[in-house]
């Protein structure tokens, strides 16, 4: 599969289509745990997808201080300040919009005991991006 926008934006959509109802937010996620484990499709894992979230979070900050700094505000980014092509070009933008939905989807059709563990399993993965804080509140456990 190749690493372009116009083929991973209906890939994700076609995932997003399958993971209607318990069973298909089911096996979803375990094809994006299988692609994880492949070279050649890991740039469809949940690793990669949720890292890149993380990495626009960190410069959309970025690019908000350095607004602010200058006298700016954070609002006047998208309106053609120049900020938000600095954030991520349309295609990236595209990408990100098809993963937020296939997250939503995934998180409203799976089981609550299938998204949490999925949920706490990228949160352990990706510990070191957020700086090893925790999202989830662990005392309800």
């Amino acid at each position: 599969m190749k690493s372009r926008p116009e083929v991973r934006v209906p890939f994700l959509h076609l995932m997003t289509s399958l993971s209607v109802g318990e069973f298909g937010s089911s096996m979803v996620l375990r094809q994006f745990e299988e692609m994880g484990r492949t070279p050649k499709l890991e740039m469809l894992s949940w690793r990669k997808l949720f890292g890149a979230l993380i990495e626009y979070c960190v410069r959309y900050n970025s690019v908000a201080a350095e607004l602010q700094r200058s006298g700016g505000a954070a609002s006047t980014m998208a309106a053609g300040s120049g900020g938000f092509e600095r954030l991520m070009n349309a295609d990236e933008a595209d990408i990100l919009v098809a993963f937020l939905n296939l997250v939503r989807v995934l998180v409203d059709n799976g089981t609550l005991t299938t998204v949490r563990v999925w949920l706490e399993t990228q949160e352990q993965e990706l510990g070191a991006l957020l700086g090893g804080t925790h999202c989830m509140n662990r005392s309800s456990s």
